[in-house]
């Protein structure tokens, strides 16, 4: 999936695959630009990310160092029945 600008081609990812990959490598290195950025997109775009796709474990601890993403996490889980 991408964009073309001119000769370039621009990976484009879906909110989801933004947060999964954001949420990887958080785990690894704890950055606080990672955490600001997904707590950016989960409170603004919550609607829009498939659970499916992201660890659940790995999105608890994250919440659990981040309260502030607590309601559109629940937000998210209740939406899909978990």
């Amino acid at each position: 999936m991408g964009i073309t600008y001119g000769n370039h081609h621009l990976p484009f990812l879906s909110v989801t695959e933004f947060i999964r990959t954001k949420l990887k490598v958080w785990i690894s290195r704890r950055d606080s630009c990672d955490a600001h950025d997904m707590l950016f997109i989960l409170t603004g775009y919550w609607e829009s990310i498939d659970i499916n796709r992201i660890p659940e474990q790995d999105m608890d601890v994250y919440v659990k160092q981040n309260p502030e993403a607590k309601s559109a996490w629940k937000a998210i889980k209740r939406r899909y029945g978990v």
